[in-house]
């Protein structure tokens, strides 16, 4: 009896340390998200899904280090469900109030039974504007957003593609994690951004971001690839579950243990925060100031009382078109070198919290 009561004792201390930070995973998946982030415009893709209940095959726009607790969450989503045969799909806008509490209950489901994403590709495409974010199906309106979600998306963002299993029953159905037999691999078979431009409110007519897939693998240029988890995934992200070929992306989910002794996440952690978000909102939205705004050719900047700061301001693709260190709060600013439009403008204090603000170039 007390040999048993031994083994039970070793066995229960390993399973708990397979558990703990470093999780047993019995299933893989894939992401890939773009080395540049992307402010407002028009994104437009093609993909096919994979039918398996619990898993969601995705497209999302991420603001990158929406993970870490001194920043606020930014995320555009389109998921389709795996469960009751492929046939329904959810956009949602995830976003953190001023104190920090995380926002993703604004979820909308969309298609019907005569559906089936996983039989063939279908073209969906984001139009993201400032305070105006409107999805569509095959050219199909399905939703428009105007509201304070809407207005809460106004930073950069990266471009994204995972499948994964979610524990979330209610949310994603039920995975039968007793079924290893059953691979898929989520398709997509292009990917198009056309700038914003705020001047006339419209999109280009010309892509400045693609990849259509072609060759033998994926484009190192262009994509990163994912090799983490989160609390509420069943699978892991790994390389090897990343292909290129015929022309499309394939991202495949396998059963397959991983484990790891690191475990990056895109959950929130429940660490407390030195500084408030409350705190880091405010001073978002009252610590800067560009005048005149819009701007014609000349703008000052006052950082009301940052004797010294970083000064960095990207356009509506997220690309970096100025950097400076200014000792005094205040720069002019000349704009001449500089096309009409809505620009962002982050200032990074000494203790290394961001502030931003937009201006408009007439």
């Amino acid at each position: 009896m007390k040999k048993i009561n031994v083994i039970l004792v070793l066995t229960l201390l390993v399973l708990s340390c397979e558990m703990g930070f470093s999780q047993r995973r019995e299933f893989t998946g894939a992401e890939i998200y773009t080395r540049e982030t992307f402010l407002y415009g028009k994104i437009e893709f093609e993909m096919r899904a994979v039918k398996r209940s619990g898993v969601l095959s995705n497209f999302f726009t991420y603001k990158n280090g929406s993970e870490r607790n001194d920043v606020l969450w930014e995320e555009i989503d389109v998921e389709i469900f795996g469960r009751r045969n492929a046939s329904r799909w959810e956009t949602n806008l995830i976003y953190e109030d001023v104190e920090g509490q995380r926002i993703d209950n604004n979820d909308r489901t969309h298609g019907s039974d005569r559906r089936d994403f996983s039989r063939g590709l279908t073209r969906f495409t984001i139009e993201w504007r400032p305070n105006d974010i409107r999805w569509y199906e095959s050219g199909r309106l399905v939703r428009r957003e105007t509201g304070v979600e809407a207005s809460r998306m106004d930073e950069a963002h990266s471009l994204r593609f995972n499948i994964w299993a979610s524990s979330n029953v209610g949310f994603a159905g039920e995975f039968d994690e007793t079924d290893l037999s059953s691979p898929g691999e989520m398709i997509v078979d292009y990917i198009r951004y056309f700038p914003y431009n705020a001047a006339n409110d419209t999109f280009a007519s010309t892509a400045s971001f693609s990849d259509e897939f072609g060759g033998s693998r994926l484009d190192a240029g262009k994509w990163n690839v994912g090799t983490h988890t989160f609390e509420s995934n069943l699978a892991r992200f790994r390389t090897e579950n990343v292909r290129v070929s015929g022309g499309r992306l394939r991202l495949r989910f396998d059963s397959g243990i991983t484990t790891s002794n690191s475990d990056p996440t895109i959950e929130r952690s429940s660490k407390a925060n030195t500084t408030t978000k409350a705190e880091l909102t405010e001073a978002t939205l009252n610590s800067i100031s560009i005048h005149p705004n819009p701007v014609k050719s000349t703008f000052n900047l006052n950082t009301n009382g940052f004797e010294v700061a970083d000064v960095f301001i990207t356009d509506l693709t997220g690309k970096l078109v100025y950097q400076n260190t200014i000792a005094n709060g205040i720069l002019k600013f000349n704009t001449v070198n500089f096309g009409s439009g809505l620009y962002v403008v982050k200032v990074v204090d000494k203790n290394n919290i961001p502030y931003t603000t937009k201006f408009v170039i007439e």
